[in-house]
């Protein structure tokens, strides 16, 4: 409120004339205090924790307060309690932990091999997986990777495996490798310490060589070098050496320019979206028909096309039962992939004597052939929950028939829906969706489909 002081009588009023004289400092108004709310919570880890407030009135005010941690054990969780004082008030904040923990075991090819539920703060520990022998080579159980640790979240280890020669080498060289898709041939066969061994590292179709590792016994890295006709050149120890090859496949180090498998074929870009797909798909020779004729991969895919794709993956089954299409004509190129498709329960057709063989192939009709051809490969597609759907506002629009089809291929990732919530079952389906959508399945379940021959 406003006040006059006069600097001659030294006196304070109320008003500008000077009639009604006041207390000095009878103006001043009494603080009004903090407000404290609920405060804001800071933890550190589960052992440690601060409470933060910040007043009503003034949010530039504020206090911090180390809290006491506490915790209890009750059934099936931890409780961490946070508590703190302020001006006489009590504040507690909680934190819970479940006391399981879920363990995920898998094998090299990704596929699961077991799940366990251990004890929160517990050591998991799992039975070794039996190695395998294969083109001259065993596969002998090397350890878990990441190394086995104490569960304190749900957590997934994976087999890793040294690859031993059958056959005898002089002085030992293991072999290990982070996927199976390789053979390695070593020689000769009787070099002797000091001498030099040539590894030719051969990867399957659709890989190729990253990185080449040679370690001694005790742990010292040697050179290792490529020779001009692709092979690696070892000079072994008195004690051994261990090799460590990594593949990756070969569209991921792709520079995408003229060297690009994709540059070969007309109508398709190195850049585009599709490239990862597709070169992998080359490279490894999945495609088959996809890329005869006209492999622009905007261009619609017909029936027969899809369909022969699926045998060409297949390695070509011949079977020879009755074909009772009438417009799938004796001697087409695609004439024994659709009788192989209709004997295995992949196609029914229009009718039991239509297919059309010729007509463009939509969106719900791929997605049931493939998941026909899942059920024939018994891909483990019984439990099938179509409430995965529900995000896709375009369900209306899929029929009943191929629901089950999309939920699965939803679920296990090898459809995403042309947008986030769109599946768009009746768009017509473009080379490059049906490459990259049969890519991701054959890598889905590439334990238990070989490549196809060439």
């Amino acid at each position: 409120s406003a006040y006059w002081y006069c600097s001659g009588c030294e006196k304070y009023f109320s008003d500008a004339e000077g009639t009604t004289e006041i207390a000095e400092n009878s103006w001043t108004i009494p603080a009004t205090g903090h407000i404290w709310g609920e405060p804001t919570w800071t933890w550190n880890g589960l052992t440690a924790a601060a409470a933060t407030f910040t007043c009503g009135r003034n949010s530039a005010h504020t206090e911090t307060v180390e809290a006491v941690v506490s915790n209890t054990d009750t059934a099936g969780q931890y409780s961490y309690t946070a508590t703190v004082i302020h001006h006489g008030e009590t504040f507690t904040d909680v934190k819970t932990v479940s006391r399981v923990c879920k363990i995920t075991w898998k094998d090299s090819d990704g596929s699961v091999i077991d799940t366990t539920v251990v004890e929160y703060g517990t050591v998991p520990t799992h039975a070794e997986p039996e190695g395998t022998t294969a083109n001259e080579y065993r596969y002998v159980f090397a350890g878990w990777s990441p190394a086995i640790a104490e569960a304190t979240k749900d957590a997934v280890y994976t087999a890793t495996y040294a690859m031993e020669r059958v056959g005898p080498l002089s002085d030992s060289i293991s072999v290990s490798m982070n996927t199976p898709h390789a053979v390695v041939v070593m020689g000769p066969q009787n070099a002797l310490p000091g001498a030099t061994v040539s590894l030719n590292i051969r990867p399957d179709r659709g890989f190729s060589v990253w990185i080449v590792r040679v370690i001694t016994e005790d742990g010292k890295a040697i050179p290792v070098e490529q020779n001009e006709n692709g092979n690696y050149a070892v000079v072994l120890t008195m004690n051994g050496v261990k090799v460590e090859i990594n593949l990756q496949e070969s569209y991921l180090n792709c520079s995408r320019d003229e060297h690009c498998p994709l540059s070969e074929i007309e109508g398709l870009d190195p850049s585009a979206w599709y490239h990862d797909g597709l070169h992998f798909a080359l490279t490894a020779g999945l495609l088959g028909d996809l890329t005869d004729d006209s492999p622009v991969p905007g261009e619609a895919v017909s029936r027969a096309m899809f369909i022969t794709t699926l045998w060409h993956l297949e390695n070509r089954p011949v079977t020879d039962n009755d074909l009772t299409f009438q417009d799938v004509k004796p001697g087409r190129k695609y004439t024994e992939a659709v009788r192989w498709a209709a004997n295995a329960g992949i196609v029914n057709g229009y009718s039991a004597e239509s297919f059309g063989p010729d007509d463009p192939l939509n969106r719900e009709q791929m997605a049931a052939f493939l998941y026909r051809y899942a059920v024939y490969k018994t891909f483990g597609t019984a439990a099938v929950d179509t409430d995965v759907l529900s995000r896709f506002k375009d369900l209306e629009d899929v029929g009943n028939w191929a629901r089950t089809a999309f939920a699965w291929l939803v679920e296990e990732g090898v459809i995403c829906g042309i947008s986030e919530n769109e599946l768009g079952p009746r768009a017509l389906a473009t080379k490059a969706q049906a490459a990259t959508m049969l890519v991701r399945f054959w890598k889905k379940f590439e334990d238990a489909m070989p490549l196809p021959e060439e």
